[in-house]
C-alpha cells in the first residue's frame, strides 16, 4: 500500500509497491492518461497589498477527463516567509470528496513559506476519489513587511495517481504541470502621499504657519509676562 509522509512541511511521496505490476507514468494497457495542470489564483489585487492585509488564494486542478478519477493528488506552493509569513485558514476545495473515506485522506501542512495539501485514499469507490476539475484547496496569507516577490508552485510536490479499474492495486503515477506563479507587492500600511495629489489636506505656506502659531501663542505669552489682568486669564 502507499503511504504519504509530510516531512518538513513539504509533501514527499514514499511509494511501497511490489516489484511486479509497477505502473508506467505514461500509459499502461489501454488507459488514456490525462495531462493535469495546477493553477494558482487570487481574487485580491496582489500588486497593492499593505502590511497586515490578508490575501486569499486557491489552488485548482484541470485536465481530468470525465471518466478519470484520482486516488492521490498533492500540491505545494512556496513563497518568501519574511514577506508573507505562515499560511492560515487552509481548507479543502470542492473537488475533494466529502465525506472522505478516511478523515486522514486529506491533509494540509502550513509552515513559514509553504502551503501544501495532499489527498490519498485506498478506496476503490469513485465517490471517495477525485473525479472532477476545480479547486483543490484554499489558503490565506497575511502581508508581513514591505517588499515584492512571487508565489509559485514547487514542482517536486506536484504528484497524482490515476485509478485503474483493471488493476486497482497499482494506480498510474502522473506528474501534473504547474501554471504561472503570482507576483505581489507589499507597501507599508497607512503610507500616504505627502504634498501630492489624490486627496488630503494641503499644507499652509511656512510664513502663514509661523504667523498663525504666533497669534495662537501671543495671549499666553502676555499673561505669563503679566501684561494681561489676572482676571482675564481662564482657569482650566
Amino acid at each position: 500500500m502507499r503511504r504519504w509522509v509530510l516531512r518538513g512541511g513539504r509533501c514527499w511521496i514514499f511509494l511501497v509497491i511490489a516489484l511486479v505490476g509497477i505502473s508506467s507514468p505514461a500509459v499502461r494497457g489501454q488507459v488514456a492518461v490525462p495531462q493535469l495542470l495546477f493553477t494558482l489564483s487570487s481574487p485580491d489585487d496582489l500588486s497593492q497589498l499593505t502590511v497586515g492585509q490578508t490575501a486569499h488564494f486557491s489552488v485548482s486542478l484541470s485536465g481530468l477527463g470525465s471518466s478519470d478519477s484520482l486516488v492521490t493528488l498533492t500540491s505545494g506552493v512556496s513563497f518568501d516567509a519574511s514577506l508573507l509569513g505562515t499560511p492560515t485558514a487552509s481548507a479543502a476545495g470542492a473537488i475533494v470528496p466529502n465525506p472522505l473515506n478516511d478523515p486522514l485522506d486529506f491533509q494540509t501542512t502550513n509552515l513559514a513559506g509553504e502551503a501544501d495539501a495532499s489527498f490519498a485514499t485506498v478506496s476503490n469507490s469513485m465517490s471517495k476519489q477525485i473525479t472532477t476539475n476545480g479547486v483543490f484547496y484554499t489558503f490565506n496569507l497575511v502581508a508581513q513587511a514591505p517588499g515584492s516577490g512571487t508565489i509559485d508552485f514547487d514542482s517536486l510536490a506536484l504528484i497524482a495517481e490515476l485509478f485503474d479499474s483493471s488493476n486497482p492495486g497499482a494506480p498510474i503515477l502522473l506528474f501534473p504541470d504547474a501554471g504561472k506563479g503570482l507576483s505581489y507587492t507589499i507597501t507599508s500600511s497607512g503610507s500616504g502621499n505627502p504634498g501630492g495629489g489624490g486627496g488630503g489636506s494641503v499644507p499652509l505656506p511656512i510664513a502663514w504657519q509661523a504667523a498663525l502659531g504666533t497669534a495662537l501663542l501671543f495671549p499666553a505669552l502676555r499673561r505669563r509676562a503679566g501684561f494681561l489682568p489676572s482676571g482675564s486669564a481662564r482657569h482650566m
